[in-house]
């Protein structure tokens, strides 16, 4: 799918592509604000950091992977950083997505039952090499047929996380303290769901309000 021509600025003025799938339209990039939505500062932390309080941090904690990777935040600033006409998706718009996808035919075999749409989701270019039939890792120019252009970005810090995975935030929470999450992983055909704590780390796309 190709980008659109219309795109979205965030509080710091940072420009995003975005990207039409089925009767959704995504941002194609990580969200890299560092402001929340009313332009007050999100606290910089470093990975590894449990904040009782909204904070955001860099890959590897290094400013200089901001324009490649977008930042990493904890879900109580992912929650209050979204331009207006914008939100952090909730567990059924993921869901949506998925089912788009699956139902139309980007699986990585073409069929159109069973989640195996995670080839479809992925950039051409970062994740590690995987020998799987279907897996990302598994002959990377076959990737990103969505144009979702997903690239790896681990919140945990060391060269053996890096082009492993990705995940973002939902809106849902799960449990007290646990959210819905999504993710990709280089060795895997699925999006997946996980369930971490709020005070975890992950990336924020966004989706456009109906």
């Amino acid at each position: 799918m190709d980008l659109l021509d219309d795109k979205v600025t965030d509080a710091d003025d940072n420009v995003y592509n975005t990207i039409k799938i089925g009767n959704q339209i995504w941002m194609a990039e990580n969200m890299k604000t560092t402001r929340y939505k009313g332009g007050t500062q999100i606290p910089l932390c470093e990975v590894g950091d449990i904040m009782l309080t909204a904070g955001y941090c860099w890959y590897n904690n290094n400013i200089m992977n901001k324009e490649k990777y977008g930042a990493l935040y904890n879900h109580r600033a992912a929650c209050q950083i979204a331009p207006k006409g914008w939100h952090l998706p909730t567990y059924s718009e993921w869901k949506e997505l998925e089912d788009y996808l699956v139902s139309n035919g980007y699986n990585f075999d073409g069929t159109t039952m069973g989640n195996k749409i995670a080839k479809s989701m992925a950039a051409q270019t970062d994740w590690a090499s995987s020998m799987k039939e279907g897996a990302i890792g598994n002959d990377l120019s076959k990737n990103n047929a969505s144009g979702f252009s997903a690239i790896p970005v681990k919140s945990i810090v060391g060269p053996e996380y890096r082009g492993g995975s990705a995940r973002w935030w939902s809106s849902t929470r799960y449990y007290q303290e646990s959210v819905y999450a999504f993710g990709l992983n280089y060795d895997d055909e699925s999006l997946e769901k996980y369930v971490p704590n709020d005070s975890c780390w992950n990336s924020v796309r966004l989706v456009r309000d109906k």
